[in-house]
């Protein structure tokens, strides 16, 4: 559901989202990054947009609005926005495609913030089969 935006861009505005994933894979950007260049935002603010318009909880909004740059917000503790940032920055490791956790730029400034960072390996250690 965090990437409900990608459909959005991609059913909607076709040609430009090929030409932005394109760019994205030759410049070595991030997706959200991409997006962000070419339409001024990103699949995560407009699936939240979105789902938001569906009456879903405030803080599955957080979660699905900055899955990608957690540290834009003012979160003090482990939360929904924390789990969905750390499973897509391992489950697009694991994927190895155009999101490579080096890509992806896990937030370690927001998982230091939430006193979180020292849980990184074990978490990743976790998720690798």
């Amino acid at each position: 559901m965090h990437d409900i935006g990608k459909l959005l861009l991609a059913a909607n505005l076709t040609p430009k989202y090929s030409q932005t994933l394109a760019t994205v894979a030759h410049q070595r950007l991030t997706v959200w990054e991409g997006e962000r260049l070419a339409f001024g935002t990103s699949h995560a603010e407009l699936g939240a947009c979105l789902l938001g318009t569906w009456g879903l909880p405030l803080r599955m909004l957080r979660a699905i609005a900055w899955h990608h740059t957690p540290s834009e917000t003012d979160d003090g503790q482990f939360s929904l926005l924390t789990a969905v940032h750390v499973a897509n920055v391992l489950e697009h490791g694991k994927s190895g495609g155009a999101d490579t956790v080096s890509l992806l730029k896990l937030d370690r400034p927001y998982l230091t913030r939430l006193g979180l960072a020292d849980k990184w390996n074990r978490w990743s250690a976790l998720a690798t089969p």
